[in-house]
């Protein structure tokens, strides 16, 4: 009796903490997920503690049990499954759980909706079906999770109209939701897959550091349609930490990678960082590695970028006490050519300068602006509007890539200067 009583006493004292080590933690689907009835998918979990081999896999809607997945399946952390064409569109949450009822966990809420559907063009031609307008949508990740870098993630996304390949780019945003770096995750996916395995930071030349704010896009190879997710995720380590903000210890980029050739995906083998102020050498070397935080870095064909200064409109007026007003708006298009393959990357930064040439200095500076380019054709959207100045001179600059982050064909169409001043 009293070693009974004794191993009873065990196990009350040990249970505790047995239990407390086991966990299940869903994932994906994410709240930010929208899966389309019959489509494939993938329900994913973190496991830790000794668990039960097997799981069971539950839809729920409004806390009602809906259907079961899976009366069991491997707890390996991953399980396929065809959305029901018959299933309601909502919102719903998936439970994994252990066989033995042990341990669970529930997912977020996510979206179920119904695939993309068709319209007659006139009701006199009967019998012709065209499709809803194109459009390409990412769906995960979407904002708001945390992705353990060297892990497998899919990225998901809907489409519908569209055939042929489809590129995915990784942005890297500041604190005030900018872009300070682009690299390439993958190129020629195949857009109707609508998803891709991605080893999380891996990326066409190289792997990115931990950090807090990023976002994926998807684009087709003429950039007619892409979408971006919705809000920022983070890049984690292991321990579920990531970098705040870029750091000195910032990932560089190798500026001489290539795109992959046609059919070639990313997430092969890393490599190191070139240092973005040197030039490979003529054997092979990439120098040292970049310890500097570096400005968006694009991998393309080589292409030429090219500015103009279409307009310096001066305007003049009395201000009180016998002040002058003095306004400069200048206007400039942007232009960046290219033939043959698209360049994966279509934003570029700008600079703009405006300088005393009395005093010899820049009076206004703007660093860091990112703008969106079509190919092969003007960009005219742009201007500067400038206050409160003397009567000069003064000489306005433009500058596209200052930091000669891409590799041009001729590196002298993209700067523009042009002189003004005020006759009174």
């Amino acid at each position: 009796m009293k070693k009974y009583l004794l191993s009873a006493l065990l196990l009350i004292f040990f249970m505790p903490g047995i239990l407390y080590s086991q966990n299940l933690v869903v994932t994906s689907p994410n709240a930010a997920a929208q899966w389309v009835k019959s489509r494939d998918y993938v329900i994913t979990w973190d496991k830790s503690g000794e668990i039960d081999i097997q799981v069971k896999i539950i839809l729920f809607r409004a806390d009602k049990e809906v259907l079961i997945i899976t009366d069991s399946t491997d707890n390996d952390g991953a399980h396929s499954w065809t959305v029901p064409s018959d299933l309601i569109p909502g919102r719903y949450t998936i439970k994994v759980i252990t066989t033995d009822n042990s341990v669970s966990d529930l997912s977020d809420d996510f979206s179920v909706k119904s695939a993309p559907v068709f319209k007659r063009i006139s009701p006199a031609v009967t019998g012709t079906l065209q499709k809803l307008p194109p459009y390409l949508k990412i769906v995960s990740p979407n904002g708001g999770e945390d992705l353990t870098v060297g892990t497998d993630r899919e990225i998901t996304w809907e489409c519908a109209g569209l055939s042929g390949n489809v590129n995915l780019m990784l942005f890297k945003k500041n604190k005030e939701g900018r872009t300070i770096q682009i690299v390439n995750l993958a190129r020629n996916v195949t857009v109707t897959s609508r998803s891709y395995m991605w080893r999380v930071g891996k990326h066409a030349s190289g792997t990115v550091r931990p950090y807090k704010m990023f976002s994926v896009e998807i684009q087709t190879p003429d950039r007619k349609y892409r979408d971006e997710s919705d809000h920022t995720f983070a890049i984690v380590y292991p321990s579920g930490k990531a970098i705040s903000k870029p750091t000195p210890e910032g990932e560089a980029i190798n500026a001489s990678q290539q795109p992959q050739s046609s059919g070639e995906q990313a997430g092969g083998t890393s490599t190191e960082g070139l240092n973005l102020g040197q030039a490979p050498s003529e054997s092979g070397d990439t120098g040292s590695t970049a310890r500097e935080a570096v400005a968006p870095t694009y991998v393309s064909p080589i292409p030429d970028l090219r500015c103009r200064i279409d307009e310096v409109k001066l305007k003049t007026g009395p201000l009180p006490f016998g002040a002058v007003l003095r306004k400069a708006t200048i206007r400039f298009s942007l232009r960046y050519d290219t033939s043959g393959e698209e360049a994966s990357a279509p934003r570029f930064m700008i600079r703009t300068l405006l300088i005393d040439k009395k005093l010899n200095k820049a009076i206004k500076s703007k660093e860091g602006m990112v703008v969106t380019l079509p190919s092969n054709k003007w960009d005219s959207r742009f201007s500067k509007v400038y206050k409160k100045l003397m009567k000069g001179p003064y000489t306005f600059t433009i500058i596209l890539d200052p930091e000669n982050e891409v590799r041009e064909s001729n590196e002298n169409n993209n700067r523009r200067e042009k002189q003004f001043r005020f006759n009174k």
